[in-house]
C-alpha cells in the first residue's frame, strides 16, 4: 500500500506539472521513475537493517547455546 500510494502521489504531482507546463508525458514520466527508484532503495535498506537484526539475534542464540553446552560439559 505504501508503494502503491508514493507512486499514486508522484504520478499525479507530475500530471500537475506537466499540464501546467504543456509538456505532458516529462514530468509525469521522470517523477514516477524518481519515486520508483527511490521506494526501491528504501525497501533494499528496509530489508538489509532487518536481516542484520535477525542474523545478530540467531548468532547470539548459537553463541549462548554453546556456551551452555560447554558449562554442562564441564560439570
Amino acid at each position: 500500500m505504501d508503494v502503491a500510494l508514493t507512486l499514486l502521489v508522484f504520478l499525479g504531482l507530475g500530471a500537475l506539472i506537466d499540464s501546467w507546463l504543456g509538456i505532458f508525458p516529462v514530468f509525469t514520466i521522470a517523477l514516477v521513475l524518481f519515486a520508483a527508484v527511490g521506494t526501491f532503495i528504501r525497501m533494499k535498506f528496509v530489508y538489509d537493517a532487518t536481516m542484520e537484526r535477525h542474523e545478530a539475534a540467531l548468532l547470539a542464540g548459537r553463541q549462548a547455546s554453546v556456551a551452555t553446552e560447554r558449562v554442562e560439559d564441564a560439570a
